[in-house]
């Protein structure tokens, strides 16, 4: 399956970007549309009719049918046609639809959709639906308004933005932090929504593309390769490999065999052999259709009935070549579709016609970390930003807040922590030791440069296991903040983090309640002791919130130890659950 070279260069750097930037394929494919056709069953059982038969995927456009979709069975519904009462049921949930578009992005971060010369339907039909429900207000782009701005904190990396117009720059808070360049007024982009042709794509430079796939929640593999009619080819050729490697089973090879169109693929050996076939028998070609591989909407699809014999003798050598090129087809067998009654006219006049069925296939992204946005220094003080920051920690216990500025001396940090005391109650940060204040350098040192005799294990190279800060304290603080100066670039490590729920249900009542007594001795890190008559605290390890749910632990492995005979038990069943393969799918 050739690319254009333009386009597997681009592919090839997407992989190169796995997974330090770009989540895995298998975690983001995204959205796409299979259609199918159906057809008489003559291998079926007895009373069986209809065979379905995928004709094409189409991924170019993520909300493509969705709404259309999702807003027609609405209506069946309240109409009282598809609600069951009769018999009908809808053929999808119109909810079920809805919650797939909200899926695919962030509603925590800002919105864009690039657009081109596609009119499009349904995707004016999402932006309305996110504007009145969710007050949520996506924002066009086209390709011409895109620049890139190099990142000061990185020069290899750069900053994806947008032009945003003067009339456009007095609306919403939205562009309260521009960024001016080359004497225009940008607004970065942190995630993208694509509705662009092939030659659309094409058209942007290979620098523009890198960085829209890096933000683009259809994924350009999706668009790509999904997309392309090939692939249904590819697919066949490969099930018995596929079985082999026991990736699919045999029952789902046959399934598959069964269920996708008869396609023939550009300088294959099948497609050579149809073409002898074609020479002995010329009207072979009424049962076969010419499909551009990169097309949608049925545009540039030719029946072989609709031309004579040397005409699609003269098309099929132009296959013979695998390569890709403007008028590059599959070979699809026509499928012989069955006939349905169906009412078109508003005389209720019936007649009868094939249909053409559709299914959404949506992946939602990974979201289990909420994530927000600061672009500059004044957000830390900004009480809908403070708002946002507290209300998410009360909801869901864990943020991401990107950082659109350099601050190694952690302001933004400073002014956020005096803002959400002063505004939302909460208390300010705990001093680390006798000599550190509110911050801590987790850094590898040689030497102890934070504390006069004792280096801490954040400050080596030493692996640090599961466990929580401050724990060694009276009262262990709710909240902590990380911030991440430089991102690693050497694979130094992993940050996971744990649901205090989950890690609860993945351990015995008994145990649970052993924690919550007050049954552990635990010792202060030397590093951290801030009265020399305070080495030792003693408490339980987990605590629960007024409707008595676990809500915090605390732990940390080497300086914990048990008091009692339950309290040691309870403690093994914590640290092996900790080392156990259910956290580490729990986990993110």
């Amino acid at each position: 399956m050739p690319l254009d070279p333009v386009e597997e260069d681009l592919l090839r750097w997407i992989d190169s970007q796995v997974p330090s930037k770009i989540p895995p394929y298998r975690k983001c494919r995204g959205s796409w549309r299979p259609d199918f056709l159906v057809e008489e069953d003559s291998e079926g059982a007895p009373g069986s009719v209809e065979n379905f038969r995928i004709s094409e995927i189409n991924a170019r456009f993520s909300f493509n049918g969705l709404m259309y979709a999702a807003c027609g069975q609405q209506a069946l519904k309240e109409q009282g046609i598809a609600d069951g009462s009769n018999g009908l049921v809808s053929a999808t949930e119109p909810a079920k639809m809805l919650g797939g578009i909200l899926s695919l992005f962030d509603p925590n971060l800002p919105l864009h959709l690039l657009k081109g010369d596609e009119h499009g339907i349904d995707i004016h039909m999402v932006v309305d639906l996110l504007r009145t429900r969710f007050e949520i207000n996506p924002r066009f782009v086209l390709p011409t308004d895109l620049r890139l701005v190099s990142d000061p904190e990185d020069k290899d990396s750069y900053r994806l933005c947008c032009v945003v117009r003067e009339s456009e720059s007095q609306e919403t808070e939205r562009f309260l932090s521009l960024i001016y360049h080359n004497g225009e007024a940008l607004e970065e982009i942190h995630q993208v929504g694509l509705e662009l042709h092939q030659r659309e794509l094409r058209a942007l430079s290979p620098e523009m593309l890198r960085q829209i796939s890096l933000r683009c929640f259809n994924d350009m593999r999706t668009i790509l390769l999904v997309h392309d009619k090939r692939m249904l080819g590819i697919v066949r050729q490969e099930l018995d490999s596929l079985v082999e490697r026991n990736t699919i089973t045999p029952a789902q090879a046959k399934t598959l065999n069964k269920g996708i169109a008869d396609t023939l693929l550009p300088g294959s050996l099948e497609l050579e052999r149809f073409i002898e076939y074609c020479k002995r028998n010329p009207g072979l070609k009424n049962g076969y259709i010419l499909k551009p591989v990169r097309s949608g909407k049925g545009e540039g699809i030719v029946f072989g009935e609709d031309l004579d014999a040397a005409e699609w003798a003269s098309r099929l050598e132009d296959l013979r070549s695998s390569m890709l090129g403007p008028g590059t087809c599959i070979v699809q067998r026509r499928v012989n579709q069955v006939r349905y009654d169906v009412v078109l006219e508003a005389t209720g006049e019936m007649a009868r016609y094939p249909l053409v069925g559709t299914y959404h296939s949506i992946q939602e992204i990974s979201r289990t970390v909420p994530h927000l946005v600061a672009n500059d220094l004044r957000h830390a003080s900004h009480p809908s930003h403070i708002t946002d920051v507290s209300n998410t920690l009360r909801q869901t216990g864990i943020l991401k807040v990107s950082l659109q500025f350099g601050d190694d001396s952690s302001h933004y940090l400073q002014q956020l922590m005096i803002g959400l005391h002063k505004h939302h109650g909460h208390g300010l940060p705990i001093t680390h030791s006798a000599t550190r204040g509110w911050f801590w350098d987790i850094r590898p040192n040689s030497t102890t440069f934070q504390t006069p005799s004792h280096q801490a294990r954040s400050e080596t190279m030493e692996e640090f296991p599961w466990h929580t800060d401050c724990s060694y304290e009276e009262a262990p603080p709710r909240y902590f903040a990380l911030q991440v100066l430089r991102e690693d670039r050497c694979g130094g490590g992993t940050l996971s983090v744990m649901n205090v729920g989950r890690l609860s249900s993945l351990l015995s009542t008994s145990t649970c309640t052993a924690l919550l007594r007050p049954e552990y001795r635990i010792t202060v890190p030397p590093e951290f002791v801030k009265c020399d008559t305070k080495r030792h605290v003693v408490g339980g390890l987990m605590a629960t919130d007024a409707e008595g749910l676990p809500s915090m632990v605390r732990f940390r492995e080497d300086i914990v130890t048990p008091l009692t005979a339950e309290a040691a038990l309870a403690l093994q069943e914590l640290k092996n659950c900790l080392l156990g393969q259910k956290v580490a799918s729990c986990s993110e």
